[in-house]
């Protein structure tokens, strides 16, 4: 059995749930919407940046591997994707996705120092929590300005925007086969 043809009852499933389910609208209705108010397109990928970011840090805490292999492992991945399928969006997140997961790892123990109230025992312990949280703050800021950066350059070559960045299908997926 070929993948192709043991991945059939999925494709089929898909293109079902395609025919019934109608997004093109609303999604241009949203995407209109934000084009013409920044601030809430900014907060939407800003948003975004977060969701993506906890993905990464899901992926490299429960792949079995070192966190130095885990980390590696989702650069990687994050640098195909942005080559092989994000290459045309206007707003990139796999890799500061990947910098922020390990921003979050390398900073979780003093930030759970300062919400536990912890780090404030001692100006030690204070000044420890701090320099720990740095890899979080500097992804912060990075991915504000990222996204301030992208979303002004987005408006401003909307005319010249063709759409959107993702691949459309013009039909449903099929089965193809080699002759």
């Amino acid at each position: 059995m070929t993948i192709t043809k043991a991945l059939e009852p999925l494709v089929n499933l898909y293109n079902r749930v395609e025919s019934y389910v109608h997004l093109e609208k609303p999604t241009q209705y949203a995407k209109n919407w934000l084009n013409h108010h920044p601030e809430a397109l900014k907060a939407n990928v800003l948003a975004w940046h977060v969701f993506y970011t906890g993905t990464m840090v899901a992926f490299v805490t429960f792949l079995p591997f070192s966190t130095v292999t885990n980390c590696a492992l989702s650069l990687v991945a994050g640098v195909s994707y942005r080559i092989g399928i994000a290459g045309n969006c206007p707003f990139k997140f796999s890799i500061p996705a990947c910098l922020g997961a390990m921003a979050f790892l390398t900073s979780k123990s003093s930030l759970l120092l300062i919400i536990n109230g912890l780090a404030f025992k001692s100006l030690a312990t204070y000044a420890i929590a701090i320099l720990g949280i740095t890899p979080l703050v500097l992804y912060a800021l990075c991915i504000v300005i990222i996204t301030h950066r992208d979303v002004e350059e987005y408006i401003q070559n909307l005319p010249k925007d063709p759409g959107s960045c993702c691949v459309k299908l013009s039909k449903p997926l099929e089965r193809t086969t080699k002759t």
